[in-house]
């Protein structure tokens, strides 16, 4: 192991109960996969934190993905959800979060 090993911590919050919720699960996990890559890959600090949890809105649950990375530049966000897209490198400010609705 390099000396530039660096951490990676996951915290997970649950919902406060169990609901079913009816979803693709390939899909889901190929998401959610992809967005801790991303968080951990788009990450410049030596100890990355990432933390899910589930807030409720109106009659939908959203999974709440955070990260502690420089965030999404403001140019990208209207393309995020496009097939194939790859945003710029350019960075936003650090305290943009996202949440995805499953």
């Amino acid at each position: 192991m390099s000396s530039l090993s660096r951490e990676v911590e996951i915290d997970y919050i649950p919902l406060e109960k169990d609901l079913p919720i009816r979803l693709d699960e390939g899909y889901y996990f190929s998401i959610l996969d992809n967005l801790i890559s991303n968080a951990i890959k788009f990450n410049d600090h030596p100890c990355k934190t990432i933390r899910l949890s589930w807030e409720q809105k109106a009659e939908k649950y959203c999974l709440k993905v955070e990260d502690n990375g420089r965030g999404i530049d403001s140019s990208d966000k209207n393309a995020l959800f496009t097939a194939f897209y790859r945003g710029s490198l350019r960075w936003a400010s650090q305290d943009s979060d996202w949440d995805y609705t499953m």
